[in-house]
């Protein structure tokens, strides 16, 4: 089924208005750097205007189009979702971690963040990664599905989402970025299609976050709980990291897709 010019319209206008309040989220933020506790409370509390707002816009947009508020999945008895959504990250990168040590060889070494450190850095990441599941894997992809069928749906949210991630980068450098954040928008977007929830998405995207960033230091990330220390030499011929990752996330995702209804949902 062809997606409507005026359902192209819409999303175009979601996208906008869900990336300038991410704008305005990134530029109020950079007034409280966090490094007090009044900045901290400052940063969390403008952070949950910014996700309250997006939850609105969000349920506004479904209601236009005669979409119930619900198909979110973010009502408070849906909040369990979320904790099953952390225990499908910790899988995930431990698989991740496991297949790396197949090819390379490493241990953990202690990183330069401290233990007392993570509730802020997991407060940003559930903060921020929200913003960015209710942007991608929200009304979005729940009108792309509807219109376009579940697969064009992932590949058109993951695409975005990767280029979301890309200011600031170029190159190789820019390329990895996109490949891989869309390859893992699939994962969070079947995670939400599985359940039924967007809890589950963002449960998945933030601790995945927190232990590649700052638990397990495994983007090479020094502000990070522990870092990985390679037994040898990195290999040049081709990146082990990039084979574990997209591995790991393609059984993830075939996974979380099994027996799920792919076809166009109608108009």
């Amino acid at each position: 089924m062809k997606l409507p010019q005026s359902r192209i319209g819409a999303i175009a206008l979601f996208l906008s208005a869900t990336v300038a309040l991410e704008a305005c989220w990134m530029t109020t933020g950079g007034v409280y750097p966090a490094k007090t506790l009044f900045q901290t409370t400052c940063m969390l509390l403008i952070g949950a205007v910014f996700v309250g707002a997006n939850i609105w816009l969000n349920r506004a947009f479904l209601q236009m189009d005669r979409l119930p508020k619900s198909a979110l999945g973010l009502g408070v008895r849906k909040l369990p979702w979320f904790f099953a959504g952390c225990a499908i990250a910790v899988l995930v990168i431990f698989a991740m971690a496991g297949t790396l040590r197949l090819m390379v060889p490493f241990h953990w070494v202690p990183g330069a963040l401290r233990l007392h450190e993570l509730p802020g850095q997991f407060s940003r990441y559930l903060l921020g990664n929200s913003v960015e599941e209710l942007i991608f894997r929200g009304y979005l992809l729940v009108m792309l599905r509807r219109w376009l069928g579940l697969p064009r749906a992932l590949a058109i949210s993951g695409v975005l989402f990767g280029l979301f991630h890309l200011p600031g980068m170029s190159g190789i450098a820019a390329l990895k970025m996109v490949c891989t954040t869309a390859g893992m928008s699939v994962v969070f977007a079947m995670s939400f299609v599985r359940t039924k929830s967007l809890w589950t998405a963002i449960g998945v995207h933030v601790s995945a976050n927190m232990l590649l960033h700052r638990v397990l230091g495994m983007s090479g990330e020094q502000q990070s709980l522990f870092r990985m220390q390679i037994d040898g030499r990195w290999p040049t011929g081709y990146d082990p990291g990039l084979i574990a990752y997209f591995s790991v996330i393609a059984v993830a995702a075939l996974w979380l897709g099994k027996n799920v209804e792919i076809e166009v949902l109608g108009g």
